[in-house]
């Protein structure tokens, strides 16, 4: 292990996708959100797992994140699920497909659309007020496609406002919404469109709403992920004492710091507080400031060596240690956000 490690358990991702599949229809298309490096875990280390599970679609936030994955897998349909912003977008192959809502957009699309097909996918607002054309606007995007030979409309989707909320008015209004502009869609037009609007929120409180596609982000990666990091020094530190910068921690006692080889450039914030990691079995406090290529670990009379290894969160079954969960907690994110944050120097490994 190097300096610090992220370390994605195969057999766990595995494990998550054929429970996403158990409760799917069998001809429901899946699309995997990569975006943010596949929510930090590593594109090279996630896309070709997707591609073995025979996902469908990848889905990305920004054209240089489709070239990144592009360096390496050819054969999946890439989704951008924005419009490229000032992006050299026109040069990527027919392999990725583009969300549509604005014209300034399908402008660009239709200048360029006598050179090569292009297929695109419709987003709708029905409600989350982000991205999406409003319903009028929608069809005005959707009669200039319609006349254009070269443009072929593929999918429609939309957002959900509050889809981990069981039972939600709001999401059975978006649903309902949606689900008539859809039928209108498919009067209109006789190939096939993939309708999707569920998330992974969405699928696990209300499963009925996967339609055509459903797009899997954040439950793929669930239990699979522990963060280690090395002993990079040991030292004693004398009653009254200080630590890290600022002098935020001043020992009351004699004791034994650590330094621990990880920082806020590789996804330990420095608002962090009762954050705990663990060494050689045991759990000790993070101490003084958060620094941006180290953290301080009290130890009190315990002792470690240079070189072991430090656990700061770990999501995989069986573990008795910080979750992912609880590491949000902890350092006031949400878990998303805390493995997007995971540093470059961070090492990604995929394990058994």
């Amino acid at each position: 292990m190097s300096r610090a490690q992220l370390s994605i358990s195969k057999a766990q991702c595995l494990s998550n996708i054929n429970n996403i599949k158990h409760h799917l229809n069998c001809h429901t298309k899946l699309l995997a959100v990569v975006k943010s490096n596949a929510y930090g875990c590593g594109v090279k280390q996630i896309v070709p797992l997707l591609r073995e599970a025979n996902f469908d679609y990848l889905g990305v936030a920004t054209v240089k994140e489709a070239e990144d994955i592009l360096a390496f897998e050819t054969s999946m349909p890439i989704l951008l699920l924005s419009e490229p912003l000032f992006d050299q977008w026109q040069d990527l192959p027919d392999t990725v497909e583009y969300t549509v809502y604005s014209q300034e957009f399908l402008t660009e699309l239709i200048n360029i659309s006598n050179e090569r097909p292009i297929k695109v996918h419709l987003k709708l607002n029905t409600g989350l007020n982000r991205l999406g054309a409003s319903e009028d606007y929608f069809w005005d995007l959707w009669e200039q496609i319609q006349a254009n030979k070269h443009i072929q409309i593929v999918g429609i989707c939309t957002h959900l406002v509050e889809s981990e909320v069981l039972e939600s008015q709001k999401t059975k209004t978006q649903i309902q919404h949606f689900k008539e502009i859809i039928h209108r869609c498919r009067r209109e037009e006789s190939s096939p469109i993939l309708a999707h609007v569920s998330n992974s929120a969405g699928l696990a409180i209300q499963p009925s709403i996967e339609m055509d596609m459903v797009r899997i982000g954040l439950s793929l990666y669930q239990n699979v992920l522990k963060l280690e990091t090395r002993v990079l020094y040991v030292r004693r530190v004398l009653t009254g004492e200080t630590v890290s910068y600022s002098q935020q921690f001043t020992a009351l006692t004699d004791t034994t710091v650590a330094i621990l080889s990880i920082g806020y450039s590789d996804g330990i914030p420095s608002s962090t507080e009762s954050l705990n990691v663990l060494i050689n079995g045991n759990a000790y406090p993070v101490i003084g400031r958060i620094c941006m290529d180290m953290i301080c670990v009290d130890l009190g009379d315990a002792s470690c060596c240079v070189g072991d290894i430090a656990i700061i969160f770990d999501d995989t079954n069986g573990s008795t240690h910080d979750s992912l969960h609880e590491f949000a907690d902890k350092t006031q994110q949400n878990p998303r956000e805390a493995i997007c944050k995971i540093g470059e120097r961070v090492q990604r490994v995929m394990t058994l």
